[in-house]
């Protein structure tokens, strides 16, 4: 396996700093559906640290149902890789009895150096809306999150 451009402590350091939305990157698109029908949400949003470092941090949001919390989305990915993810399981999944996902709302935390890949229970709280899990997840990375009008 290839070393990644950054250290597993640099990108942990990534994930602590303080993030920020550049103005006007925030932009949902429309999920539809085959009747061409709204039935979600989608976006890919640069962000960028407030030290000013030179590196490429994406948070990712989908909501394949804006009505059904349990089918929203988050990652966070540096240079285009995948450190960071939320997402919800209806069931765990285990191998050989060990549990590799929990059932519910859990945290995928992948370090592409030593090919670590581990699914941490998360317990993100009772949700109301696509909007109220943005929040939390921001929150949750660090990220400076604030509606520039409406949301949905």
């Amino acid at each position: 396996m290839l070393p990644f451009r950054y250290s597993s402590p640099i990108l942990l350091g990534f994930v602590r700093e303080r993030k920020k939305i550049p103005v006007g990157k925030f932009v949902l698109r429309d999920i539809k559906s085959i009747e061409q029908k709204n039935v979600g949400k989608e976006a890919r949003i640069p962000l960028e640290i407030e030290n000013n470092r030179a590196v490429i941090i994406e948070w990712v949001l989908r909501a394949c149902h804006t009505n059904d919390v349990t089918s929203y989305h988050a990652s966070l990915l540096i240079d285009s890789q995948r450190i960071r993810g939320i997402d919800y399981c209806p069931n765990e999944k285990k191998k050989y009895f060990k549990i590799l996902i929990p059932k519910g709302w859990h945290e995928n935390v992948f370090d592409p150096n030593t090919g670590e890949d581990r699914h941490e229970p998360f317990d993100i709280g009772t949700l109301s809306d696509f909007e109220d899990f943005c929040g939390r997840v921001a929150k949750r990375w660090n990220i400076d999150y604030q509606k520039e009008g409406t949301l949905l």
